[in-house]
């Protein structure tokens, strides 16, 4: 079962690329403007729930919705549902929780690549997750022996920084693939009376001083609006600016 949940997630890893090497392929003329459409999603994560039959400690939803600002930042907002259980020789550990992630998706990719179609880039999230914990159990050692003891169940708010890069694709009209990865920076556990949670929903282990995560999201996406990106290339390197209506050009040295 491993060993097939791995073959899957690496499949749907790669297969957006091989759309991405089409279109670069196709490609051979660029013009100085493309037309750009911007684009409303609403998507799900497929990886935590695989990676559930892998390592069952975990079962994680999520999903988000993002809307495009112009062919370079898209505001994005993820959110998902998170329960934890870990039973060890020395503790019995259990969280659960929601978690909230705003932020905003830089697109690197040059509009005459992109057009609309694809993602290629880093997202920035601020993570808030909403939770509660216990340890039901735990064994302590001491000079008298082995004591066993709990800790109740307590409320907590943890915060985080997220960097995610990532590429994504869009297949059909309608329908997006892409994949991410994810590095988080804990900010504040919301631990109390010294006792700091091990898990915490939308971040992991909170004794890491960086969480990694990976997810693959599928994706239903609308066009709202379409706009003219124009670009050129200098000295330095490919450029691009963008206006809304396109205008005509006279000199002999543009990028056609």
């Amino acid at each position: 079962m491993k060993r097939i949940s791995v073959y899957i997630i690496s499949v749907l890893f790669f297969l957006p690329l091989q759309n991405l090497g089409a279109q670069f392929n196709g490609n051979s003329s660029n013009t100085d403007s493309v037309s750009v459409p911007l684009n409303i999603r609403i998507g799900f994560d497929i990886a935590h729930p695989i990676l559930y039959f892998i390592d069952n400690n975990a079962l994680t939803i999520d999903g988000y919705a993002s809307v495009d600002l112009d062919e370079k930042f898209t505001v994005t907002f993820n959110s998902g549902y998170s329960d934890y259980g870990r039973n060890t020789d020395g503790y019995d550990f259990s969280a659960k929780g929601i978690y909230f992630k705003p932020g905003i998706d830089i697109n690197l990719l040059k509009p005459q690549i992109s057009a609309g179609k694809y993602w290629g880039g880093i997202g920035l999230r601020y993570g808030v997750s909403a939770f509660t914990y216990e340890t039901t159990s735990f064994t302590q050692t001491n000079y008298w022996g082995n004591t066993e003891a709990s800790i109740p169940q307590k409320s907590a708010i943890g915060h985080y920084l997220e960097v995610a890069p990532g590429f994504n694709a869009k297949i059909t009209n309608w329908f997006t693939m892409g994949w991410r990865v994810s590095m988080s920076k804990l900010l504040y556990s919301g631990g109390k009376d010294n006792i700091r949670p091990l898990y915490i929903p939308g971040y992991g282990q909170s004794d890491k001083g960086v969480s990694f995560g990976a997810s693959y999201y599928l994706s239903f996406s609308f066009s709202y609006k379409t706009i003219k990106a124009k670009y050129k290339e200098d000295n330095a390197g490919a450029g691009y600016e963008k206006y809304d209506e396109p205008k005509e050009t006279t000199d002999s040295n543009s990028l056609f």
